[in-house]
Parts: C-alpha cells; structure tokens; sequence
C-alpha cells in the first residue's frame, strides 16, 4: 500500500524525484526515483504506477481506488516537535534555501519554539500562545520576538498546505522602535581608510570594498578574482562564504558594483595568489566570519571610530544617499530584496541637522523678518 509520495526538484538538475513511502508486510519501506517527466504532477502519476510495480513484486495490493472505498481514519495532527522535522527536510531544505537560512530556522526552533510549544498539537497553536513567545522573550529585541513569530506562522501556513490543519492564526507583528544605525561620518571614513592603510594592503583592501563598494562581510571573504572586471570597471558580486560554505549572495541575486579610483588601484596593486582574493595562510579561502573583525579591532583601537565591518556598508549607503543618489539606485547597489530596508539609510547625520538649522534661519533673515521686540510698545 502507498501511504506516502513527495516530489520535489533532484538536487543540481531541472528533473524531479519522488520519494515513496509504501507498507509492505507491515513494515514501512521507503524508495527514491528519478522521474523522467517534465512536470512534477505527472511526476506523481507516473511514480503512483512506478510503486505499484514494485508492490507486485512483493504480492502487496496497491490499487488506490480499493484504498480510497475503504473508510479511513482522520489523519493524526503532529505534535510541533514531529512537525518541525518534517518542515525542515521537506520545506526548508526541499525548497533549497541557503545554508544560513537552514541554520537560522533550525537554531530558531531548538532554542525558542521547541523549548515553548514542541508538545503541542500544531491545531492547538493559536494567539494565546503567541503571547506565551512574546512573554518568554520579553528580554529581547522587537524585532527578534517578530522573526521567532514569523517562523512561526510560516509553518502554521505550510501546515495549512498540507492539510495538516485547517487554519493558521492571523497574528499581528510587534511594532517595532526604528534605531538609527551606527555609521561613519565622512572625517570617521577617511580616518578608516587611512589607519586600515597604515596596517596593510589586504586591510586597505578591506575597508575600500567596505566604504566605496558596500559588499557585506560574507561578500568581501568571498570575493574571487573572476568576480572582478577591470576592463568594464565593475565587481560582480556573485559569490559570498557562510560557515565555510560558498554560495550565492543573500538574497540569491546577483548585482554589480562600479569600482571607484581609489578600489581599482588597490585591487590591481594586490597580489593574486589563488582563486579568491582573500586567502589563508595556505592559500584556501577564509571559511570563518569572524576573521575581519579580528583583523580590523587594532584599527578601530588606533582611529578610534564605531567598531564594526557592516558599518562599513552603512557609511556607504548614506555616502551614496547624500551624495543624491537615488534610493532605487542605492537599493540596488546594496542588493536589498525591499526598499523598505534601504529606507532605514535615509536618517541624516547629526551635523546636517545642524546644517539645515542654520539654512532656515538664513532664509528668515533674508526675508527680512521682524526682529524680535520690533514695532511693539514699550514702557
């Protein structure tokens, strides 16, 4: 009997695989094949006959229709802890998100929704116990307690798709307090690029595909010299490592940036020793994040400006933006998938607010504005 059959995209092709879970003699037997169809809804038809095949081997009834007429008990709802396995490998890593995505949801559910609810029904999980997440992690940031709930509904919602439930509770997201984001005034950039100097070409190197490129850390680590064209004037940027794994930038999506003077000559002035422009001792690339901070924390110590290599993206984008760029643009440069996020860039600096003081009180004076105690009697 056929108890199962998923189908899903073969890793590294445009073919389908199904993946068949049939009860043979009282065991669960599980078989995995390649489909030969374009489609996956023919994919499933043809794996259905494929399966009854197999079944005849084994003298196992496998005609669907006898198994439809005969009553058949409702399905059990998964507790969440049963649920989320199956989310994972038939969801998440099915769907093939990156390897920081997979990480994320996982470490999401092991440290937040598991220890809360992994006893529960899934039907069970409604608004009450939203707020039981919400109290929990009341300590944290808005915008953290929101990602644990979105997460969340996700699986509620692909529940629904299953038709493991009914319905997903309709939950509305913390609102969320805007920080202005750490960033360097256009003195702390320099001071930047010229300590970073002082240490180095590869920390040079660094800093400029920070402020003048606005690659993320993951990006610059992956960096390789055939992302690079000199001859077009641009970086490709296609490539960033997490973890130790290569894969495709955040997002997924390609995007291309203009090198400026100052980031073409250093490029051309590093020395090119392997495929990537950074390299370990040994010449592989870097597998770990945490090597730029590392290299970069005497230089902060010595300018003594905010600390943080995704500060260096930050002082671009807002570069950009006063510069006159225009939000689209900048949205693109930065490969943000909403400009939504480009928007938070658009906070202006602490001397230009003083700047646009200074401007409106020039603009009364020229308008010849009364001045204060003018025309009004006095004792």
């Amino acid at each position: 009997m056929i108890t199962k059959t998923v189908v899903r995209p073969y890793k590294g092709t445009e073919q389908w695989e199904a993946d068949v879970f049939m009860l043979i003699n009282g065991k669960e037997v599980r078989r995995r094949w390649r489909s030969p169809m374009p489609s996956k809804l023919a994919t499933e038809r043809w794996a259905r006959e494929k399966a009854k095949g197999f079944l005849a081997d084994f003298g196992t009834p496998a005609s669907l229709a006898d198994e439809e007429e005969a009553p058949q008990k409702p399905a059990e709802v998964p507790l969440l802890r049963d649920y989320a396995v199956r989310w994972i490998d038939e969801y998440v890593i099915a769907n093939r998100h990156s390897t920081a995505t997979v990480e994320g949801r996982q470490k999401c559910l092991k440290t937040h929704l598991l220890p809360l609810l992994g006893n529960m029904r899934i039907d069970q999980i409604g608004p009450v116990e939203y707020q039981k997440i919400r109290k929990a992690r009341d300590t944290q940031d808005v915008n953290s307690v929101n990602k644990i709930c979105d997460q969340l509904t996700t699986m509620l919602n692909v529940a629904v798709e299953w038709k493991l439930i009914k319905a997903a509770p309709k939950i509305k997201r913390l609102k969320a307090e805007q920080k202005e984001m750490a960033v360097l005034t256009p003195e702390e950039g320099d001071k930047l690029v010229d300590t970073a100097f002082e240490f180095g070409a590869k920390f040079y190197l660094v800093a400029l595909l920070g402020v003048d490129g606005g690659l993320r850390n993951s990006e610059i680590i992956g960096l390789r010299w055939s992302d690079i064209n000199f001859d077009r004037g641009e970086i490709v940027v296609q490539n960033r490592i997490w973890n130790g794994q290569e894969g495709p930038p955040k997002g997924k999506k390609n995007r291309r940036i203009p090198l400026t003077e100052r980031l073409r000559a250093a490029l051309l002035a590093f020395p090119r020793t392997a495929r990537h422009v950074f390299v370990t001792y040994k010449g592989t690339f870097i597998k770990t994040n945490q090597t730029l901070p590392a290299w970069f924390e005497p230089i902060w110590a010595k300018a003594q400006i905010p600390r943080g290599i995704h500060t260096l993206r930050h002082t671009f984008a807002t570069d950009a933006l006063d510069a006159g760029v225009s939000l689209k643009t900048v949205q693109t440069l930065l490969g943000h998938a909403s400009i939504v996020t480009t928007e938070r860039y658009l906070h202006s600096r602490k001397a230009q607010h003083a700047e646009a003081i200074v401007t409106l009180e020039n603009s009364r004076q020229r308008r010849n504005w009364r001045k204060p105690g003018e025309d009004y009697p006095t004792a």
